[in-house]
């Protein structure tokens, strides 16, 4: 199932090549059984200075490196959401993770065209794991984190049964696995729905954190 897994984000990258040469932010938000949660609120929360956000849809691959600002894409899912950057990502930087995760769980996947890279765990409005430089390292220890421990381990196995080093493609896996969220080959090819974000929370720059 694990092979089954990477190896379909291995393809989602070679048909959308440019991602890999840039940057993305997967981030999945769920919330349990409490369904008042609004995607909306969090996002505006989570980045916007002055709680002013726009709604918008448009083309992931075309529009949002022409767009001023900072453009989140979205899906509603059922206990939650998940949100999708594709330039350098803002819901990355832990301030956004911890406050998307005040009432729920949040796992991060996020690299950028400078090849840094982040696995990242929070709940309760706190950090609870952090993996950086996925490609370039071995993962922190694990300990009680259950919710992603399964995942992380099954791919690092699998890296060392393969004689490689964990990749991007590994890096979605993890999210996949640890939730059951899927980003398709197809997600990226349709107009989907968005935030804009004007006037966005000073940058820390998630990478350096």
């Amino acid at each position: 199932m694990i092979e089954d897994v990477v190896r379909r984000y291995k393809q989602f990258l070679n048909e959308h090549e440019w991602l890999a040469y840039g940057s993305l932010g997967w981030t999945v938000c769920l919330y349990g059984e409490n369904t008042s949660i609004d995607i909306e609120e969090q996002v505006t929360r989570a980045l916007s200075r002055s709680g002013q956000i726009e709604r918008s849809a448009m083309s992931v691959v075309e529009e949002p490196l022409c767009t001023p600002g900072v453009v989140v894409f979205y899906e509603r899912l059922a206990y939650g959401f998940f949100l999708l950057e594709v330039e350098e990502s803002c819901v990355s930087e832990s301030r956004a993770l911890r406050t998307l995760s005040e009432e729920g769980s949040v796992w991060n996947a996020s690299w950028n065209s400078g090849y840094h890279s982040r696995f990242t765990y929070s709940e309760g409005g706190a950090i609870a794991y952090k993996w950086s430089d996925v490609q370039f390292s071995t993962p922190p220890p694990v300990g009680a984190l259950q919710r992603a421990a399964e995942a992380i381990a099954g791919v690092v196995e699998l890296c060392h049964t393969e004689n490689r080093h964990p990749s991007f493609a590994d890096l979605l896996a993890i999210v996949d696995l640890s939730t059951g969220v899927t980003l398709s080959n197809v997600w990226l090819d349709e107009i989907r729905p968005c935030y804009i974000i004007r006037d966005p929370l000073p940058r820390v720059g998630w990478a350096y954190e």
